[in-house]
C-alpha cells in the first residue's frame, strides 16, 4: 500500500500516541506482498502492552493492507515479542469494510531476530551459559472471588527441538496454591533438551465435574542462564465442553 499507516500501543501504564510508520529497517519498500517491516518506535514506558490500533488513511489507489499479525518487544536485546494476530484487510472494499482494526494480546513468543541480532548473539555465544532444561515454574491464580480449583494441575513445555511430555504439578495440597486467589505456586522441573522455548499447555485434571482456574500467567526461570520468559493467559480453564 502507499497509504500512510498508523500505529497505537496501549499498556498498563497508558497508551502510545498515534504513531505513523514512516521508515521500515528491513525493505526498502514497506508492506510489500509477503513482506515483515520492523519499525522504531520511541515511547513512555507501557509496561505490558495488551493492545494494540493498526490502521491507514485511504491514501493512494489499491490502499488496501492485508496484515497477518502485528509484534511489538522492546529493545534490540529482547528474548521475546508480544504477539497481536489479525489476519485482516485494512480496506473499505473488502470484508467488512474497515481500514483501522483493533488486535488484542494473544501471548509472548521468542524474537525472531534479524540477522544482525543473530551475529551479536553468536558472538556473545561462548559466554552465555547453556540450558540444561531446570527451570523454576511460577503459575498465579487471579485474585478474583472463586478463582482457585483443587484439581490436579499438568504442564507441558515445548521447544524449538521437542517437548517436556506432560509434568505433573500435583494439587493445591502438594506444593500448590491453586485455590487460593491471588497466589502463586512454585515448582522446580526438568523439561530436558528441547531447545529453545515456544510455547506452554497447561491442562487441569479434575477431581468432580465443573471444575474451573483462573490463571493469569506461567513464568519459567532458567536456572542455568538466569533467563525468564513470561506466557500471559488471564483466562478460565474449565473441564466443560
Amino acid at each position: 500500500t502507499d497509504a500512510n499507516v498508523f500505529i497505537t500501543l496501549y499498556g498498563e501504564r497508558g497508551d502510545s500516541g498515534r504513531r505513523r510508520l514512516y521508515h521500515s529497517t528491513t525493505n526498502a519498500v514497506k508492506f510489500g506482498k509477503n513482506q515483515v517491516d520492523t519499525f522504531l518506535m520511541e515511547a513512555v514506558s507501557l509496561g505490558q502492552v495488551n493492545k494494540v490500533t493498526i490502521g491507514h488513511d485511504g491514501r493512494g489507489y489499491g490502499a488496501g493492507l492485508y496484515v497477518d499479525a502485528v509484534t511489538v518487544h522492546e529493545g534490540e536485546s529482547a528474548v521475546a515479542e508480544w504477539f497481536f494476530p489479525c489476519g485482516h484487510w485494512l480496506d473499505d472494499h473488502m470484508e467488512d469494510s474497515c481500514t483501522e482494526r483493533e488486535l488484542l494480546f494473544l501471548g509472548l513468543r521468542p524474537v525472531e531476530a534479524t540477522e544482525e541480532l543473530q551475529n551479536l548473539r553468536s558472538s556473545d555465544e561462548n559466554d552465555s551459559k547453556k540450558s540444561n532444561g531446570n527451570y523454576t515454574v511460577y503459575l498465579r491464580t487471579s485474585d478474583s472471588a472463586g478463582a482457585g480449583t483443587k484439581a490436579r494441575v499438568w504442564l507441558t513445555v515445548y521447544g524449538e527441538a521437542g517437548n517436556s511430555g506432560p509434568i505433573n504439578l500435583g494439587t493445591d495440597q502438594d506444593n500448590g496454591k491453586y485455590s487460593e486467589p491471588g497466589k502463586e505456586s512454585v515448582f522446580d522441573i526438568k523439561v530436558g533438551e528441547i531447545g529453545e522455548l515456544t510455547k506452554i499447555r497447561v491442562e487441569l485434571e479434575p477431581e468432580s465435574p465443573g471444575t474451573t482456574w483462573h490463571l493469569v500467567s506461567v513464568l519459567l526461570h532458567d536456572q542455568d542462564t538466569g533467563e525468564d520468559l513470561t506466557f500471559h493467559c488471564d483466562c478460565l480453564l474449565s473441564d466443560d465442553p
